[in-house]
């Protein structure tokens, strides 16, 4: 989907199309066990299926907006933004939408010249997402 629209900060280079499939497959991987769990709560597997796509969702998104919003506001807010985080962690769907926010937001600081780490699998970069996910 990322080469079919030329998203160049997901497939613009060999290591961002590496990252972003290894990504994907390792948020696969981190779903799977899951949603196997989670099948026995429902009874038809079309519900189960819509069911954890919006669990996903609101998960990822929900706390990735949280952490942003939290980590922006100083004071104390931010002190408990750096004690919740390691909850956030559990959910795969934080993980990956916290390694595709990083990666786009590599990017987007390059196009106004501040330069890049050496490499995107570096931990501060995408490492500790991968890390998680798998």
């Amino acid at each position: 989907a990322f080469l079919a629209v030329k998203r160049e900060e997901f497939t613009g280079s060999r290591e961002a199309t590496l990252a972003t499939t290894t990504v994907l497959l390792l948020f696969g991987w981190a779903a799977l066990p899951l949603a196997s769990c989670a099948s026995f709560l429902f009874r038809s597997p079309s519900r189960a299926l819509i069911g954890m796509t919006t669990f996903h969702l609101l998960s990822g998104f929900g706390l990735l907006v949280g952490d942003f919003v939290l980590a922006s506001v100083a004071g104390a807010a931010s002190g408990t933004n750096a004690r919740l985080r390691p909850l956030y962690n559990l959910f795969p769907a934080y993980a990956l939408g916290k390694a595709l926010l990083d990666l786009a937001t590599r990017d987007l600081l390059s196009t106004f010249g501040v330069a890049a780490r050496s490499s995107l699998f570096d931990w501060e970069t995408l490492g500790r997402p991968m890390a998680l996910l798998f």
